[in-house]
């Protein structure tokens, strides 16, 4: 994949996770309202919360993944040009 594809992949892809951590707080949030009802079941808040975190993080683990391979090619092209540029 050409280099700015690759730079505009990652632009798109963090954009798209401000996109789903926004979507998963008002997710939180309504579910702290819910347990503030009298009557809530501690059983169920806590089923969901862990879902929404396990959400959360996974597209975290996943934008970190994308950051890191971004990185690494970052870093051999600079090498490449070191290596042209002292020719």
């Amino acid at each position: 994949m050409p280099f700015s594809r690759e730079e505009e992949a990652l632009i798109a892809a963090h954009r798209k996770e401000i996109e789903n951590t926004m979507e998963i707080v008002r997710e939180e949030m309504n579910l702290l309202a819910e347990v503030d009802q009298p009557g809530s079941l501690i059983d169920d808040y806590v089923t969901q919360l862990s879902f929404l975190l396990s959400r959360k993080a996974a597209g975290l683990v996943s934008l970190q993944a994308r950051l890191s391979r971004f990185q690494q090619r970052l870093k051999e092209q600079e090498i490449l040009s070191r290596k042209k540029s002292s020719r």
